[in-house]
């Protein structure tokens, strides 16, 4: 009996120092769309680099891409690493705003940390840099912050510690670029700056206490 009681209190600290894993409908549509995307490239051996964002995107006419690179994966490991970033850190989001608003703010936050980056790696890079971006990390990084600009918390808890509300996107972004290969720093900063510059023009999101 006093075993069960301690293991109990075990689990419930350890989910109280975790984000929390909501599996919502929307985040499941897009784990859907994507492993359709990542089948349909797998069984007919596309180029990996057709879906994916880079700086050819406007001077190719590869403006498709400011949409596909979210949903596409190079790799089984990547996308399970990408669901892995997903739905932490949106399940709460779309719960609090609704399916339809997720998946509208999902595609524009997209679009525009596309726009972005390709327009500002352009300008730093030129046409010839080679780094490819893909999947869900830097959308769901816009989302996050999005969320936090609109949150009226001053503070919020990362595995169980006290943080400033606005510091947590940049916190899970050097976790995310220490622990995940293959991301791209600049691109997931450009979608944080992205969703807290867009959160004023916006009426679609609004997160709860």
């Amino acid at each position: 009996m006093i075993s069960r009681i301690i293991l109990k209190r075990m689990v419930q600290r350890f989910k109280s120092f975790t984000p929390e894993f909501r599996l919502t409908s929307g985040i499941v549509a897009v784990i859907i769309v994507s492993f359709v995307l990542f089948t349909v490239t797998t069984y007919f051996g596309l180029s990996e680099d057709v879906f994916s964002l880079g700086t050819t995107v406007f001077g190719n006419g590869h403006v498709h891409k400011l949409i596909t690179y979210s949903f596409h994966h190079k790799t089984v490991t990547q996308l399970l690493l990408s669901i892995g970033v997903l739905v932490p850190l949106c399940g709460g989001i779309e719960k609090s705003v609704g399916t339809v608003r997720f998946l509208l703010m999902f595609l524009l936050l997209s679009i525009s940390t596309g726009v972005l980056y390709t327009i500002l790696g352009l300008l730093l890079f030129g046409a010839s840099a080679q780094n490819q971006v893909e999947g869900f990390i830097p959308v769901s990084l816009s989302l996050m912050g999005m969320a936090t600009v609109h949150s009226r918390m001053v503070k919020g808890f990362l595995f169980g510690v006290t943080v400033p509300m606005l510091a947590l996107p940049w916190l899970f972004l050097f976790i995310i670029t220490l622990l995940v290969p293959h991301t791209v720093f600049l691109c997931n900063a450009i979608a944080i700056i992205a969703g807290g510059d867009l959160y004023p023009y916006s009426n679609l999101i609004v997160v709860q206490k």
